[in-house]
């Protein structure tokens, strides 16, 4: 049995794919979810789902301070802890009940929900993956141990040396990749809940917070503030060259050592090549940016003068673009697949990469998986996912 995490009618949507699989004995699937609405939506489709509830009020508590419902306000640390735990016996209840082979969550590992699944998989010895979109359309970064840095690739890069490069996969992916259409802007799920408030009841019933409350009120707060002056929509006039900075989100920022330095850093050799070129430095924030603290924050830091601003999606920039500064963002995969200088902050796996690797990773590391297409994972695509989470 493989359990995936559902945090999202999304997610949900790409793990029931594994389920409605060629070969169903490859891939059954336990959906495992603390939302009503997604275990409803689970069974109305057949598929096997767990609704987590608290099982016990005493439990130890986990630092979870890193996590990105902890920093951007969602949980309490102690309400964290209740979830994590909640999760946490959850799996260790199925776990006890049947032979798992996998446990699969959306994503970096990032949330309460997720780390309490993917530590618990490690305690038990039960094989992970973690799945994310690419920025290279069609294709899936799958990992046993995280993503960017924190991925099984970040340690062992020698693996895309391991062949000689795929010269017409290469050409035939990059010419799905400047296919603009193609691109994906954001991960958020935008799907309209219409079983909210019951969402929210049935959790307190299940003795557990819920998860997006504080989200929602900060997205109405946001709905209420005027925008900076300077921020380019998608209608503004954009310079012809200029100097690329897009953000990360806001969270791995705050979850990095380096902090808030690092966007001051990057503003700082921006405005160097900015001087150096005589052009200016535009600044993007990532799609599902939504801390007006941290957007205010970065206007600050770069000053009145010189620097634009902008919401546009970075890839639709990058061919006016002379150099890109980035942090562990996909936009510095596009960049170097288009052959534009890169200046790389802090650590990410594509600072790695030289041209040999580039091609093997894209080729070879990434899955041929489209994460938007809705049909049944073939035989093939299934055994791929599951060789991954093995990987050695």
């Amino acid at each position: 049995m493989i359990i995936a995490l559902a945090e999202s009618m999304k997610q949900l949507r790409f793990f029931s794919r594994w389920n409605a699989a060629v070969d169903y004995r490859l891939s059954s699937v336990m959906m495992v979810t603390a939302k009503y609405s997604i275990a409803r939506s689970a069974r109305q489709q057949g598929i096997p789902v767990h609704l987590v509830a608290a099982r016990s009020a005493a439990h130890d508590p986990v630092p979870l301070h890193d996590t990105i419902d902890v920093i951007q306000g969602e949980f309490s640390e102690s309400e964290a802890s209740a979830y994590y735990h909640a999760f946490a016996t959850t799996l260790r209840r199925l776990t006890d009940s049947g032979t798992v082979d996998l446990v699969t969550v959306w994503g970096g590992g990032n949330t309460v929900a997720a780390r309490a699944m993917t530590d618990g998989a490690a305690a038990a010895g039960i094989p992970r993956l973690f799945i994310d979109r690419s920025s290279i359309p069609g294709m899936l970064f799958a990992d046993p141990e995280g993503t960017n840095d924190r991925s099984y690739l970040y340690s062992h890069t020698a693996l895309l040396d391991a062949h000689d490069p795929d010269e017409r996969a290469y050409t035939a992916v990059i010419g799905r990749f400047q296919d603009t259409s193609a691109v994906v802007t954001s991960d958020r799920d935008h799907d309209k809940n219409w079983l909210l408030p019951i969402d929210i009841i049935s959790s307190f019933r299940q003795g557990i917070p819920y998860r997006g409350i504080r989200g929602l009120l900060r997205s109405l707060i946001a709905s209420f503030t005027r925008p900076p002056s300077d921020l380019l929509s998608g209608g503004s006039e954009v310079p012809k060259r200029f100097i690329l900075f897009p953000l990360s989100h806001s969270y791995e920022y705050e979850r990095s050592p380096a902090g808030f330095s690092m966007v001051l850093d990057g503003i700082s050799q921006g405005r160097a090549l900015s001087r150096e070129h005589g052009i200016p430095l535009l600044i993007t924030f990532h799609p599902d940016e939504s801390d007006r603290r941290f957007i205010h924050s970065v206007h600050q830091a770069g000053g009145p003068d010189g620097i634009l601003y902008s919401r546009i999606p970075s890839r639709f920039l990058l061919t006016s673009a002379v150099t890109v500064i980035a942090h562990q963002t996909g936009a510095a995969l596009e960049a170097m697949v288009m052959g534009i200088p890169v200046v790389h902050l802090g650590r990410s796996i594509y600072a790695l990469l030289d041209e040999r690797k580039l091609r093997n990773f894209i080729t070879r590391y990434l899955l041929p998986i489209d994460p938007k297409s809705t049909q049944p994972f073939t035989a093939d695509e299934v055994r791929a996912l599951k060789e991954r989470s093995v990987l050695q």
